[in-house]
């Protein structure tokens, strides 16, 4: 081991032989460089970690705000369906009444024909009327006369033919 050569350094270049004082100097200038990159990749670094602490609190609180808002959409969906079924039954309830009412008009309309109008009842014959009202009134229809005359002297002219 008499050959006391330098160990391999990747700073100096090859070629020159024993370091001089010159090349010391170019060998701290690269490795403060180094230093330098090596410390802003690490402010970098520190940087990206703190952005990404704060991108997980504000995830946190953007899913706070979405659980708030997804059981706001189901009790807004819930009474939308509450109401949905109040109305369709007010609906229903509606209808009934509005097709018992014309029933029940159709029904009296159907009954004052038949009553005021013995001819529609099938009851055909001029010397007697059957119909109730008539019966009460204790009067006849005569044809001929174009009047209906009961026991008193009141005449009632027909509207019908």
């Amino acid at each position: 081991m008499a050959n006391h050569e330098q160990p391999y350094d990747p700073y100096i270049p090859s070629g020159r032989g024993t370091p001089g004082p010159t090349a010391q100097h170019d060998g701290n200038d690269r490795t403060a460089a180094l230093q330098a990159q090596i410390d802003d990749t690490v402010n970098v670094m520190r940087q990206n970690i703190q952005r990404t602490e704060e991108r997980g609190g504000h995830l946190a609180n953007i899913e706070h705000q979405t659980d708030g808002l997804a059981e706001s959409a189901s009790r807004f969906n819930r009474g939308t369906n509450r109401k949905l079924k109040e109305y369709k039954w007010k609906n229903v309830r509606m209808w009934v009444w509005l097709i018992s009412g014309i029933a029940v008009a159709i029904l009296i309309i159907v009954l004052g024909l038949l009553i005021y109008r013995p001819s529609l009842a099938g009851n055909k014959t001029d010397d007697a009327c059957s119909c109730p009202l008539w019966q009460e009134m204790k009067a006849c229809h005569n044809p001929r006369a174009g009047a209906i005359v009961g026991d008193s002297n009141l005449v009632i002219e027909r509207h019908w033919t």
